[in-house]
């Protein structure tokens, strides 16, 4: 019997859930979310929310505007400047690839 292998992405495009405004009512930046496949077990979201920093051949999220992203049930939740969102959202759908890769080879 084979175990099923995560193999989560992102579905459809993100949506701004808020902003963080300075006292001028200049964005900062915003939550951005995005939805996922699937709902993530806690072992994939552990890896997910916190890489092994050992591990920088596996692991290239270093972009620090989305250092904060983070599972909330089937969807990621990150911050990000508006007019990077896009880039953002791509360096995720990598990411997210990586994690799956390193999660099913713990299991």
């Amino acid at each position: 019997m084979s175990l099923k292998k995560a193999a989560f992405k992102r579905e459809g495009t993100p949506t701004v859930s808020g902003k963080k405004t300075d006292q001028l009512g200049v964005v900062q930046f915003v939550l951005a979310k995005i939805s996922l496949n699937g709902m993530p077990d806690n072992k994939w979201t552990r890896i997910f929310e916190n890489p092994p920093a050992h591990d920088s051949s596996t692991f290239t999220m270093v972009n620090p505007t989305i250092c904060d992203a983070s599972i909330d049930g089937s969807s990621i939740i990150f911050k990000s400047k508006e007019a990077d969102i896009d880039s953002n959202v791509k360096l995720i759908d990598t990411y997210l690839e990586q994690v799956n890769k390193r999660y099913n080879s713990e299991c």
